[in-house]
């Protein structure tokens, strides 16, 4: 791919490693160590225009997952509602991801995460450009933002997921015939209490 000038390589990754999900110390321990090496390979090879992404989806539901732990019927709703979407995850979904990091039409996506979830970030460079920032408060503590574990009324659905509440900073779309601009802040009001990453 440095000989060429260009490429891409696209890891798999899995949220659960963001989960804590009882049993899966190795398997999560590895998934993590995916998006680190991601990070690190990206920026290593960004210079050669090698692309490098990680998939990291959330339950797939496999014929294996269904076997094992997606028996019946109230297991896969169970799935279905921690989802924000209503569609099962297909493991074709995820092979058109892939395909989709590995083309050409990937090539001017970039995304931010910051390491202390102070800000996040993606753009599709001429299409769209969505930025936000953590929730501060008179009373936070230096660099600590309001977190918890799924309040009652989220929209994060139902399970122990950890959520950084904030606002959005930018949100420009011109794509496809469509335009929109939102350039007021918008934020989650819920109760909290200030604790950090």
């Amino acid at each position: 791919m440095r000989e060429l000038g260009y490429g891409s390589i696209v890891n798999m990754s899995s949220v659960s490693w963001m989960r804590g999900i009882p049993l899966l110390e190795a398997h999560a321990s590895a998934k993590a160590a995916v998006v680190g090496f991601t990070n690190t390979l990206a920026r290593a090879l960004g210079l050669h225009r090698i692309r490098v992404n990680a998939i990291a989806p959330g339950t797939v539901l496999t014929e294996r997952q269904r076997q094992l732990w997606f028996q019946t019927e109230a297991q896969v709703e169970a799935a279905r509602a921690a989802q924000c979407l209503p569609d099962l995850i297909a493991p074709e979904d995820i092979a058109n991801l892939a395909l989709f990091l590995a083309s050409d039409e990937r090539a001017n996506i970039t995304y931010e995460i910051a390491p202390d979830l102070g800000h996040w970030g993606v753009e599709i460079v001429g299409k769209l450009k969505a930025w936000a920032k953590a929730i501060i408060g008179p009373t936070s503590p230096p660099r600590k933002y309001p977190q918890l574990m799924n309040a009652p009324g989220s929209e994060t659905g139902p399970g122990p997921q950890l959520v950084t509440w904030g606002k959005s900073t930018i949100l420009s779309v011109d794509a496809h015939g469509f335009k929109f601009e939102y350039t007021l802040n918008s934020a989650k009001h819920i109760p909290f209490d200030w604790v950090g990453p």
